[in-house]
């Protein structure tokens, strides 16, 4: 079935008027007619062009800079409580995805490098991706619960549209929470 670009605009309209997290069920309520995976495709389409726009401004030595004290800010304020880095991407309409490996990133660099140097050295992109892979393996046990959350939250969302039998975002979110809350990260 083919779809007139008047319609498909009105479907990126209505992406940009709601909350991004829980876009999809906003978006199936206004377009009954639309099938989930088809919504789904439209709103990764343009969440691929609004980061291809932005990345280079989020990937700023300063933005990154300013996001990782947001970020210990957000940990000091909040000890009993993960989605810091959830929370951060919101604030600044970026993939949860790409915050972790921003910020996962920027700590490496502070804390693997010669504690004396100036010159922060670069950080192997393999050493940072088996990182997310298995954020066990993360020294700093907050950062690594913040980054399995995103994980998750971002697993569970998928599947829980495409299979409604699986278990909800939000008990998933509220299970990591509990696990992170008594310092045990195994998920």
């Amino acid at each position: 079935m083919k779809m007139k670009l008047s319609y498909y605009q009105k479907i990126i309209e209505k992406y940009r008027e709601v909350k991004k997290r829980e876009c999809i069920e906003e978006l199936k309520a206004a377009f009954p007619d639309v099938p989930v995976t088809t919504l789904s495709s439209i709103v990764a389409q343009e969440v691929q062009r609004k980061t291809k726009k932005t990345y280079h401004y989020h990937a700023a030595p300063h933005n990154v800079s300013k996001y990782y004290k947001k970020y210990l800010n957000e940990l000091k304020s909040n000890t009993n409580q993960c989605g810091a880095l959830l929370k951060i991407a919101d604030e600044v309409d970026l993939s949860p995805a790409l915050m972790a490996r921003l910020i996962l990133e920027h700590h490496l660099k502070l804390n693997l490098g010669d504690k004396n140097s100036d010159e922060k050295e670069t950080v192997p992109k393999s050493m940072i991706s088996e990182m997310l892979k298995n954020p066990s393996l993360i020294q700093d046990k907050y950062l690594g619960a913040e980054i399995k959350l995103i994980f998750v939250k971002a697993n569970s969302e998928y599947y829980y549209h495409l299979d409604r039998n699986f278990m909800s975002s939000y008990f998933c979110y509220r299970l990591v929470e509990l696990v992170i809350v008594h310092q045990i990260i195994v998920i």
